[in-house]
């Protein structure tokens, strides 16, 4: 088996829709093609070199077609001039293995890619090197993302805004507005927050509403409660429910996850084993489970995916004020603007835009640490600390060589792998950064920091 890299352009050819609507895509095969059934082909996207990515990992499952008017992706060649100077090549026929997300395509970028061994943009299909495979490889086993790292993320989002380890009551019925800071407070008490957290902010990505405004979100509403039962959370499009979170009153833990989808969606998407289908008002269905890797895995099925981002395109409008929850919103998203027409309980407004400002700064920062740290694991493999050699990827941090408040990038060519107890030493400038010799190395004068364990992997400079 051969692993290709295939350019892709985007302007031309809609690879994203058509792997979001069919399994198998043609493509045009190069007169000296050597590719052969039962390679892969990795698409790169790279139109916008910002953006410039892999964007999907197919395998070749027929070679030496000829052109057919009918093949069933012609609607999705955005030039059809181009596709008509391609009557006369024999074509391939790609099966979609998976199509990356945003966060994995952020792994696998053009300076990753360079990093692995390919030394510039592909202008034609070519054979990916060794490094390349493999990190496709790395980033396939992922798969979307490890449910448990994220609820870790969450938890240190919870600690930085100081709800970890605080008590659970059950709180009073309707003993505040859905859009108030008690509310807020209520909800991220639960001893599930982390998780219900994760849960909101994986149905925000997948369905793309994180991207714009047009989303409100209840903390803890008050008209969701069944006898025992009520919602964390719901997202909200318009004037309807799009996603919620069960917690049970008592033990504040979750109950179910729900997701609304149109009933024409029932037959088009796959349900994950111990995920479940109910009949919803205003003719609905609703997409059930009670994990958060059942719903990444219900979110890992492209017509899924599809059926998600189509109902929240229609049904995210103009943003219900007297649904918004601000400070949760903050939370969620990297910042979201306090209006006017916003309704919320506290002091003053000015308390209110202090406490948003404050979770904007803290999120945004974890945010974007989340997806550093996992390109960085991937980047120094296999991860160690860079001091010490301590190999357990778990209490691995990553550690800016020049500070994010120095301008220093959020790459991870500024960034190595440190242990938790040698990343407070070098943020407390007990240790130093040898850029000459590429390690890090104890100040003079300094306490001394840990000695190096005998039963680790010796550090190595590694770039």
């Amino acid at each position: 088996m051969t692993d290709w890299i295939i350019p892709s352009d985007p302007t031309t050819f809609d690879i994203d829709q058509a792997f979001l609507h069919l399994e198998d895509v043609h493509w045009s095969e190069a007169p000296n093609a050597h590719i052969q059934v039962g390679d892969r082909a990795f698409m790169y996207q790279g139109a916008k070199a910002s953006l410039a990515a892999l964007s999907h990992c197919c395998e070749v499952v027929q070679t030496g077609l000829p052109y057919d008017d009918q093949f069933t992706d012609r609607e999705f060649w955005l030039k059809p001039n181009k596709l008509s100077e391609r009557r006369s090549r024999t074509w391939i026929l790609l099966h979609g293995i998976r199509a990356f997300s945003q966060r994995e395509r952020a792994l696998l970028t053009r300076e990753d890619l360079r990093a692995a061994g390919m030394a510039r943009p592909p202008q034609n299909r070519r054979r990916a090197p060794e490094d390349v495979s493999a990190l496709v490889d790395r980033v396939l086993k992922m798969r979307g993302e490890d449910a448990d790292q994220r609820v870790v993320e969450e938890s240190r989002v919870l600690a930085d805004l100081g709800f970890s380890g605080r008590t659970w009551t059950r709180p009073p019925r309707q003993s505040w507005r859905t859009t108030s800071l008690a509310a807020y407070e209520t909800a991220l008490r639960t001893p599930s927050a982390a998780t219900s957290l994760a849960l909101l902010r994986a149905y925000l990505d997948a369905s793309e509403l994180a991207s714009n405004n047009t989303w409100a979100v209840s903390a803890w509403p008050q008209w969701a409660n069944t006898a025992g039962s009520h919602r964390f959370a719901t997202v909200n499009g318009s004037n309807i429910e799009l996603f919620y979170v069960w917690v049970n009153e008592e033990s504040g833990e979750i109950e179910s996850w729900g997701l609304r989808l149109p009933s024409h969606f029932e037959d088009s998407v796959t349900i994950p084993d111990d995920t479940w289908i109910n009949d919803a008002d205003n003719g609905d269905i609703s997409v059930n489970g009670t994990t958060l890797e059942q719903l990444l895995h219900f979110l890992d099925d492209e017509h899924a995916l599809g059926a998600v981002r189509d109902t929240a395109l229609e049904r995210a409008r103009r943003r219900r004020s007297d649904w918004h929850n601000p400070f949760l919103a903050a939370v969620l998203a990297s910042e979201s603007p306090l209006s006017e027409t916003d309704h919320v309980d506290s002091t003053t407004v000015e308390d209110v835009e202090f406490e948003r400002r404050y979770i904007e700064r803290v999120t945004r920062t974890r945010r974007h640490q989340a997806p550093l740290r996992r390109a960085a694991l991937i980047h120094y493999a296999p991860p160690a600390c860079h001091y010490c050699g301590l190999d357990v990827a778990q209490v691995l941090d990553t550690a800016h060589i020049v500070p994010d408040r120095e301008g220093g990038a959020a790459s991870v060519k500024n960034v190595r792998l440190l242990c938790a107890n040698h990343h407070r030493a070098f943020d407390a400038e007990l240790l130093v950064w040898d850029p000459v010799k590429g390690v890090f190395t104890r100040q003079p004068d300094s306490p001394d920091v840990a000695p190096l364990p005998t039963n680790r992997r010796d550090p190595i400079a590694r770039e």
